[in-house]
């Protein structure tokens, strides 16, 4: 897995606005979650849905920010 988030940055550096940008930080934020790296889950959720805001994984980040505010 941290190999995938590196290559997953170097991506998103190498081509913020390419072809696979929208799947790339979807995936990114879907890993951090997975890790329970929630703070840095919820950045890149806030990031998905302003730059794709009805890309693949808009529910689901989404889902996790709403999640985040019904945290106690």
């Amino acid at each position: 897995p941290a190999n995938a988030l590196a290559w997953y940055d170097r991506y998103l550096i190498e081509a913020p606005a390419g072809a696979y940008a929208s799947d790339t930080l979807g995936r990114k934020m879907m890993l951090l979650q997975r890790w329970k790296r929630r703070t840095e889950a919820l950045s890149v959720a806030v990031e998905y849905l302003r730059r794709f805001p009805g890309g693949t994984y808009a529910k689901a980040a989404r889902a996790l920010i709403q999640a985040e505010k019904a945290r106690p």
